[in-house]
């Protein structure tokens, strides 16, 4: 009877390591923001993964400090393997760099761009 209960256990380890193993990181895909965005216009942008296995959390960074929602300023919308980052009206202060921040049980991954704006015809904030 012993020696049934040491080759189950084996069995069960070994699954479990493959189990285990078969968790993708996340790999988020680069992106952009358009460029000639003015002053009052909305934005949107989506953070997307080349690969990652669920369940997966998703971060807004705004200059490395994490980005709440703000009622009828800023939100996200989220869904399976990607996160949209809405500004529904720009001003200067939302000038800065993005980071969507992605994290899996196998690990994380982020990827930074640089939101500019332009103020009318005299140029960029």
């Amino acid at each position: 009877m012993a020696a049934k209960l040491g080759v189950v256990l084996l069995i069960y380890t070994q699954s479990l390591l493959c189990l285990v193993s078969s968790s993708d990181p996340p790999k988020i895909q680069p992106f952009s923001f358009p460029v000639n965005l003015q002053v009052g216009s909305p934005i949107r942008v989506t953070c997307g993964l080349e690969k990652g296995s669920p369940p997966l959390t998703f971060t807004w960074k705004k200059n490395g400090i994490q980005l709440k929602p703000i009622p009828n300023k800023v939100r996200f919308l989220e869904d399976e393997g990607f996160v949209m980052l809405e500004i529904k009206r720009l001003d200067a202060s939302d000038v800065a760099n993005y980071t969507c921040v992605a994290r899996n049980s196998a690990g994380e991954d982020w990827f930074t761009s640089h939101l500019l704006v332009k103020e009318g015809a005299s140029g960029m904030l």
